[in-house]
């Protein structure tokens, strides 16, 4: 089963991905996040939920999706808790589960 993306970037992104290379951006960011990122989540999900969103304290930007699945399990599983785990699904689902002492209870994703 291929994973992938089956489409290609637009090309606007492109464009900006370029462009971001050529004025210097090349270099890793501050660990939880661009300032700059972060204050607009903060704006955009202050809005939408009408709660006001701290950008310094209550906002992290993470590189990619496994350290929020293994931010958001540590956080949130007691030992012994069941935890649904995707199959198939990444690696780190179980394992992390298995990390913080909960139960990987497998789900299999079968195609119709």
């Amino acid at each position: 089963m291929k994973l992938e993306s089956q489409f290609a970037t637009p090309d606007h992104i492109v464009e900006a991905c370029v462009k971001a290379l050529k004025d210097g951006y090349t270099k890793y960011n501050v660990s939880t996040g661009i300032p700059k990122l972060k204050e607009a989540i903060a704006e955009k999900t202050s809005q939408d939920l009408k709660i006001e969103v701290n950008p310094k304290e209550e906002v992290v930007v993470m590189p990619d999706a496994k350290p929020c699945f293994f931010s958001a399990i540590v956080a949130t599983i007691n030992p012994g808790e069941e935890v649904l785990v995707p199959n198939p699904g990444w690696p780190i689902y179980e394992s992390v589960t298995r990390l913080v002492v909960g139960v990987p209870v497998d789900i299999s994703l079968k195609r119709r």
